[in-house]
């Protein structure tokens, strides 16, 4: 292609930023994966923990303040899983207006190659006209000479 297109930086720095978006909105998916599975855990782990059986007091208190800690690790790993899933929310939406930055260069840049192509198929035709329009003049003038 001869010409380049003149938006071609701009559209590269949008695409940069597009590709940046997506690489912190894929990081922020993986880190709400991992704290949902941690939270998932948490609870696995409360629900699987009973008060059941003959206690003395102190392991009874001990078994009641495990629990707490716990419940507690649940609780947390839940807010974590919330605050996770909020940053993919906004990775997201960074994301999304990345990609509506750079989609209407790349549709200019699309209409400026079909025009850029249309143009060198032109100017090929003239040429290949041209070759033809020769050829026929010197294939007319040998009959003359015959």
């Amino acid at each position: 292609m001869s010409r380049q297109y003149p938006l071609a930086r701009l559209l590269r720095l949008r695409k940069m930023r597009e590709d940046e978006a997506a690489n912190e909105l894929a990081l922020a998916q993986r880190r709400e994966l991992r704290a949902h599975q941690k939270a998932q855990r948490a609870q696995e782990e409360l629900m699987g923990s009973s008060l059941g059986g003959d206690y003395d007091e102190s392991l009874w208190r001990s078994s009641i303040a495990a629990q707490a800690a716990r419940r507690s690790m649940m609780l947390e790993a839940m807010t974590l899983a919330e605050v996770a899933a909020r940053e993919t929310t906004e990775a997201h939406s960074q994301w999304t207006a990345a990609r509506k930055e750079s989609r209407p260069l790349e549709k200019l840049e699309e209409k400026f190659k079909e025009a850029v192509n249309a143009e060198e198929l032109r100017a090929e035709a003239i040429v290949l006209d041209e070759i033809a329009q020769n050829i026929k003049r010197q294939d007319m003038g040998d009959s003359d000479v015959d």
